[in-house]
């Protein structure tokens, strides 16, 4: 393929740049979509967090400052200096607590404390929702901040909210974020028309960040059976958005690369590797394609791989691919593992195939004793693209 013998690197062909636009984006009210019978529900979760402490207690315990306590008390929100985290094993609160307190405390308490203090080592999401179903809307401020702080949990309690708050956040979590890209794919599944008129104006903005999100995130739902209500979401903007619409629609993928391409590392020596077969004449690769397939996954992700492994994995059988991919990792595992390196691990959930997955199980399981415990956690994210059930792959 012209990608594996010229990729667009070579030729330094880069995508055109697309228009920067200043356009507001459209508001609309924030709604939680729940029936009578879950909000009723929802509201009936009893709560025994702290049930033995004075609530003035429960807030000293929480590191309010005395400031910060009489701020809430009189129902006014916390201040940036209310919070002074005083012992070193503070693992913070869980938000079920603030159900205890009094509305206008309660309001105030989940809207302005930091999220970034709930506890999180419990089931928060039940706590979340009561907290939703007392206050309604209301509670929107903290829900956001929670979600910010917590997307892969957060995004799955607002399931049924409707905010244009939430958007960023899940456009976010779509592109990057391997662990809440399942529930940012539910949420923006269930919020299409919130999504797109949120996101296209990030789309064409002049935040790079956010721009990039929301460019990926119409991209995925314009892929993925939303492209009438993109054009219909542009169309109600009206002015150069149809037109900028339709220029990301039209962009090629395949040009969508850094502004500087990585250097492979030392240790991707393609000529030690198994070379890749093409599907159609049964050749072996040569090295120099191989280098370009370690270039598209050294730029990629594993949630956000680069389109051209697409082409790739169309073009070479699959059972090459997943020797090839093991001998690279083989290759990173021998140099050291370097984390900045990574990619040529989760090369194994991009490449690899069933065999992959049967002769990774083993390693996973000796990692943790070997100090490697985050190498055996996203071994098992790796693991988990494959199908074969746990009790074969660990018995």
């Amino acid at each position: 393929p012209e990608l594996l013998r010229e990729p667009p690197w070579l030729r330094k062909a880069r995508a055109s740049e697309l228009p920067t636009l200043d356009v507001a984006p459209k508001q609309a009210a924030d709604r939680i979509e729940w029936t009578a019978d879950e909000r009723a529900r929802h509201a009936a979760y009893k709560t025994h967090r702290g049930s033995g402490v004075p609530l003035e207690q429960q807030l000293v315990e929480m590191q309010i400052t005395p400031d910060g306590r009489r701020r809430v008390t009189a129902g006014e929100p916390l201040q940036p200096d209310d919070i002074k985290i005083t012992k070193s094993y503070y693992y913070g609160e869980q938000p079920e607590v603030v159900l205890r307190f009094p509305e206008a405390t309660s309001l105030v308490l989940w809207n302005s404390y930091p999220p970034k203090h709930w506890y999180s080592w419990g089931e928060n999401i039940e706590a979340v929702k009561a907290i939703l179903a007392r206050h309604g809307e209301a509670a929107m401020p903290g829900l956001v901040a929670y979600v910010q702080s917590r997307a892969e949990e957060g995004l799955a309690i607002a399931l049924q909210v409707d905010s244009a708050q939430l958007v960023p956040t899940a456009l976010h979590a779509l592109r990057n974020l391997k662990k809440a890209k399942a529930p940012a794919i539910a949420w923006l599944r269930a919020h299409p028309a919130t999504a797109l008129t949120a996101a296209l104006p990030l789309a064409f903005g002049k935040d790079k960040a956010g721009r990039d999100d929301a460019q990926f995130g119409v991209r995925w739902l314009a892929a993925n059976g939303f492209e009438p209500l993109a054009r219909a979401t542009a169309a109600a903007y009206g002015g150069e958005m149809p037109q900028a619409l339709q220029a990301l629609l039209d962009a090629d993928p395949l040009l969508v690369l850094p502004s500087r391409m990585p250097k492979l590392p030392g240790f991707f020596v393609a000529p030690s590797f198994r070379h890749p077969v093409l599907r159609d004449s049964g050749d072996a690769l040569p090295a120099s394609a191989m280098e370009h397939i370690g270039s598209m996954l050294a730029i990629g992700k594993l949630e956000a791989p680069y389109a051209g492994l697409g082409v790739v994995k169309d073009a070479c059988t699959s059972a090459s691919l997943a020797e090839f991919a093991w001998d690279l990792f083989e290759a990173w595992n021998a140099a050291g593992a370097p984390s900045k390196e990574s990619w040529a691990f989760t090369a194994l959930g991009l490449l690899g195939d069933d065999e992959t997955a049967r002769r990774l199980a083993p390693r996973i399981r000796e990692w943790p004793g070997e100090s490697q415990h985050q190498r055996a956690v996203t071994g098992l994210e790796l693991l988990a693209i494959y199908t074969y059930p746990a009790q074969v792959l660990f018995c």
